[in-house]
């Protein structure tokens, strides 16, 4: 099975680095300063326009998609090898 990966933009942000979006999936990657990497469900693409034309984008993150873990369940990330890119959590196929 060959992984699917989420092109990552940087971003200027006191807390993050870079953002990716998968419009089919309508995943949104959050890479942050200190090196932690999140998975965003159910965003759509307008929210990522919005955040990476926002003059404050942290804010603007922290107050819509992070303070709705309902609305936006989030997968934390493993570190990623390739630079620039991003893993899209595969599904799960069987219960933990």
């Amino acid at each position: 099975m060959t992984k699917k990966t989420i092109p990552m933009t940087g971003v200027k942000s006191s807390q993050i680095e870079s953002l990716g979006y998968h419009p089919e999936t309508k995943t949104l990657a959050v890479k942050f300063l200190k090196g932690a990497e999140y998975r965003y469900a159910n965003v759509e693409p307008a929210q990522y326009d919005a955040l990476i034309k926002a003059p404050s984008v942290y804010s603007l993150f922290n107050s819509t998609i992070k303070a709705n873990p309902a609305t936006y369940p989030y997968t934390k990330m493993p570190p990623v090898q390739t630079a620039g890119e991003t893993n899209i959590p595969e599904p799960k196929t069987t219960p933990e």
